[in-house]
C-alpha cells in the first residue's frame, strides 16, 4: 500500500513540475521592438547613444571597438494603463550581447522572446560584414519567432523605435500588424525574417521591406534589394507591389488606374498564381510570366457617355489595363535586370526546380546572365464587377 502511494506521489511530482528561470514577469522587460543603426561618435549620434540614460560609464565606453552598433530598445510600461513604451538606447557589437549588458543600465532582465520587430540602418546593410553579424545574432537566438518582422530605413532606426503611433502605443505590435494586414495595399515584401532568410540562404539574395517615420505614424512601403548579403538599392512602392504580383505573393492589386477617353479609371485587381515557362530560343534565353486576374471597376464619371453595361466598353477597359499593367512591370524587370542586376523575380529558383539540368550549366554565371535574358509578360485582366449603376 505504502509502495503504491510512493510511486502515485512520485508519478505526480514529475507530472506538476514546471519550467521556471526564476525571474519574476515584472522584473522583466519584454521587448517589442529593437532599432539598430550604425554607430557614428558624432556629437549628434553621441546623444543619441545616450538617450534617457547618460552615464559616466556609457561615455566612456562609447570610443571602443566593441561600440559598432546603437540598439535602441521599446518595452511596455507596466506602471501604467494606457500601454506606453519605455525606449532606452545603448551602444554595443552584438544583440545579445547589448541584451545582457543592459542589466548595467535598467533595473530590469532584458527578455526578447516577445520581440515583434527589428529595424535596420540602410547603413548596416550596406557594410556586408555587419549585415552578416547582425543576421547571425538574429538567426541563432533561440527566442526569437521566425515570425519576427524585419525591416529596413533610411532613416533612424531609433527614430523609428521612438515614435509613438496614434491608434497603438505599442510600436512593435503597431509595425507588426500593418504587415498582417499588408494585403490590403501590397507595396511591400512579408518582412517575415524566417522568408528573408531562407532567401538569402539559397541565392544570396533577399527582398526586405522599407519602412520610414512620420510624426505619429510610421509607412511600410516599396522594398531594398539585397545581394550577397550587403544593400544595393531601393524599389518604390508601386514598383515592389508590381514585383508582388510577378512573384504571386500578392491576393489583391489595389491602386492601380486605367485612362480611358480623358478620365482615369481605378481597378481592383485578384491575381492567381502567375505561370512562369522558359521558351526555346538558340540566341537568348526568353523567360515567361503570364498573369490572370479579375478586377472591380471602382468608378468612373459622374453622368458619363461610356456605358459600363456594354461589352465593347468592358473589353476597351481590360485591353487598356493589359497594356498598362504589362507596360509597368516590364518596366520594373527592365530595372531590377540593368540598375540592380539580382534575381529578385525568382528565376533561378524555377530554373532549379523545372530545368535543373540547364541550371547546373548557368548557375556559376547567373549574376552575368540575368540581367541579359529576356523575360516578357503577358496579362489577361478580365473584369468581372463595375460597381452600382443607376
Amino acid at each position: 500500500m505504502y509502495k503504491r502511494k510512493a510511486i502515485f506521489l512520485l508519478l505526480i511530482s514529475f507530472l506538476l513540475t514546471g519550467c521556471w528561470d526564476k525571474v519574476e514577469i515584472e522584473d522583466r522587460a519584454h521587448i517589442n521592438a529593437v532599432g539598430i543603426d550604425k554607430y557614428s561618435s558624432s556629437a549628434e549620434d553621441d546623444k543619441v547613444a545616450d538617450i534617457d540614460e547618460q552615464t559616466k560609464e556609457a561615455k566612456e565606453a562609447k570610443d571602443t571597438e566593441r561600440n559598432k552598433y546603437t540598439f535602441t530598445f521599446s518595452f511596455p510600461d507596466e506602471t501604467k494603463k494606457e500601454g506606453a513604451d519605455i525606449t532606452i538606447a545603448t551602444v554595443g557589437d552584438a544583440l545579445y550581447s547589448v541584451s545582457r549588458i543592459m542589466a548595467d543600465r535598467t533595473n530590469k532582465e532584458i527578455f526578447l522572446g516577445h520581440l515583434r520587430t527589428v529595424i535596420i540602418d540602410v547603413d548596416v546593410a550596406k557594410d556586408s560584414k555587419s549585415f552578416r553579424e547582425i543576421l547571425d545574432g538574429i538567426e541563432n537566438n533561440e527566442l526569437l519567432s521566425r515570425r519576427v518582422v524585419l525591416a529596413m530605413t533610411d532613416d533612424s532606426a531609433g527614430d523609428i523605435i521612438k515614435v509613438k503611433p496614434t491608434m497603438q502605443p505599442r510600436v512593435g505590435q503597431f509595425i507588426a500588424e500593418l504587415f498582417r494586414r499588408r494585403d490590403r495595399t501590397p507595396r511591400a515584401p512579408s518582412g517575415s525574417v524566417g522568408d528573408i532568410l531562407k532567401d538569402l540562404h539559397e541565392t544570396g539574395n533577399a527582398l526586405i521591406p522599407r519602412i520610414t517615420a512620420g510624426k505619429t505614424d510610421v509607412k511600410v512601403a516599396g522594398a531594398g534589394i539585397i545581394s550577397d548579403y550587403q544593400f544595393k538599392g531601393w524599389l518604390g512602392e508601386i514598383e515592389t507591389a508590381l514585383l508582388m504580383l510577378l512573384k504571386g505573393e500578392t491576393r489583391i492589386l489595389g491602386g492601380m488606374r486605367v485612362d480611358y477617353k480623358g478620365y482615369s479609371i481605378p481597378i481592383d485587381m485578384r491575381p492567381k498564381k502567375p505561370k512562369m515557362s522558359l521558351i526555346d530560343d538558340e540566341s537568348n534565353m526568353k523567360i515567361l510570366i503570364e498573369i490572370e486576374a479579375e478586377a472591380d471597376v471602382k468608378q468612373t464619371y459622374f453622368e458619363s457617355k461610356e456605358d459600363m453595361l456594354k461589352a465593347e466598353v468592358i473589353k476597351e477597359v481590360e485591353e487598356l489595363a493589359n497594356r498598362e499593367i504589362k507596360k509597368r512591370t516590364e518596366e520594373t524587370i527592365h530595372k531590377i535586370q540593368k540598375e540592380f542586376g539580382v534575381d529578385v523575380i525568382g528565376v533561378d529558383r524555377f530554373l532549379r526546380q523545372r530545368h535543373y539540368s540547364l541550371w547546373k550549366s548557368l548557375e556559376k554565371d547567373w549574376r552575368d546572365i540575368f540581367p541579359n535574358i529576356d523575360i516578357e509578360v503577358k496579362m489577361d485582366v478580365k473584369i468581372r464587377r463595375i460597381g452600382l449603376i443607376r
